[in-house]
């Protein structure tokens, strides 16, 4: 496992992508502004291993901390800097990283998204055709880079439905683990996070696992109805 390796591949790739030139449908991408594609950050722990890969769909609107700093320097350091410094211990990152832990995948973290760019304000869906670009140009790229330096066991972490939806389709080699997204307005994720659907959800995973399949859901709904069924038989 060569975690040095990957992180010069994400870094060459963050440098590519702040200054990416598209503008693409439903989303916004516009330096001056201080609103930039962004949010791919590999990182480290004590363990000189990668624990897991998280993926988003796409970034929140930037904050205007964000703005003003990405005003100032447009660079991809800059990115890991406000992240570090600012970002890591929000609410997105907080939860989704203690259920990576509950899950038992410690080590270093792959933070990803679909799209890199946030969307439009008023904007309900990103354009399947701005996904599709976005995909092909980066997260590609990105898990070629996993796969090239640390291997395709590493597992995926999919933040809500669609997120999942499309990591299933587009990449099989990995295993990809669906799961609410931390900041849902319904409680999903709380729930999840109990210790008692801690416990149900490895046994689903580890079951998926056995059965030779590439991914797994992971919603309280799903791993209760999968213990149900067990029951009855």
């Amino acid at each position: 496992m060569d975690l040095k390796a990957l992180r010069n591949y994400i870094e060459n790739i963050g440098r590519e992508l702040v200054k990416c030139p598209l503008r693409c449908e439903g989303i916004v991408n516009s330096p001056e502004k201080g609103i930039i594609p962004r949010c791919l950050i590999l990182e480290e722990s004590n363990l000189n291993i990668l624990g897991c890969i998280i993926v988003g769909i796409n970034p929140g609107s930037a904050k205007r901390y964000e703005r003003e700093a990405y005003m100032k320097n447009c660079s991809y350091n800059q990115v890991l800097y406000i992240w570090q410094h600012r970002i890591r211990n929000l609410r997105y990152y907080k939860y989704s990283r203690g259920l990576a832990e509950k899950l038992g995948f410690r080590g270093a973290i792959l933070w990803t998204e679909i799209c890199k760019c946030e969307k439009r304000q008023k904007q309900k869906d990103i354009p399947i055709e701005t996904i599709r670009k976005c995909i092909n140009r980066y997260l590609i790229k990105e898990l070629n880079a996993v796969e090239k330096t640390v291997g395709a066991q590493i597992p995926i972490i999919a933040l809500g439905n669609t997120a999942y939806q499309i990591l299933c389709l587009l990449f099989p080699n990995f295993f990809i683990i669906g799961v609410p997204h931390p900041t849902g307005s319904y409680g999903h994720f709380a729930e999840l996070s109990r210790d008692e659907n801690i416990i149900l959800a490895k046994q689903k995973i580890d079951e998926a696992k056995r059965k030779g399949k590439s991914c797994v859901k992971i919603f309280p709904r799903q791993i209760k109805k999968s213990l149900s069924s067990s029951d009855r038989k």
